[in-house]
């Protein structure tokens, strides 16, 4: 993301554009070419309310998770927002340790 956002900020926002979508379909070939998943992460920029990459991204995923963490809890979660073969709004709560991740409650 930095050194995209890097580009980006030289270059028109055409080209920014452009390489973003190069990315994206650079990602989905090495994914499907030796299955594999591809994990990113777009944080939220300004309120909260905007996407660091921004809406050019928005259709990149095949999946779409939400991971929220509590400090005051010890369980993390995860919720399914996009998805073309799973039911949406599918959650599970994580707990991350020395010992890797325990999945406490799907629901």
């Amino acid at each position: 993301g930095v050194v995209l956002l890097t580009v980006m900020e030289i270059h028109h926002l055409w080209q920014g554009f452009s390489l973003l979508s190069l990315v994206s379909r650079l990602l989905k070939h090495i994914a499907f070419s030796h299955r594999l998943t591809v994990l990113y992460t777009n944080f939220a920029v300004g309120n909260g309310d905007k996407a660091a990459l921004g809406e050019t991204w928005a259709g990149v995923p095949h999946h779409r998770l939400l991971l929220i963490h509590e400090p005051s809890l010890s369980l993390r979660l995860a919720s399914l927002l996009k998805s073309p073969s799973h039911p949406l709004d599918t959650n599970c709560a994580f707990e991350i340790s020395d010992k890797g991740i325990a999945v406490d409650h799907v629901s």
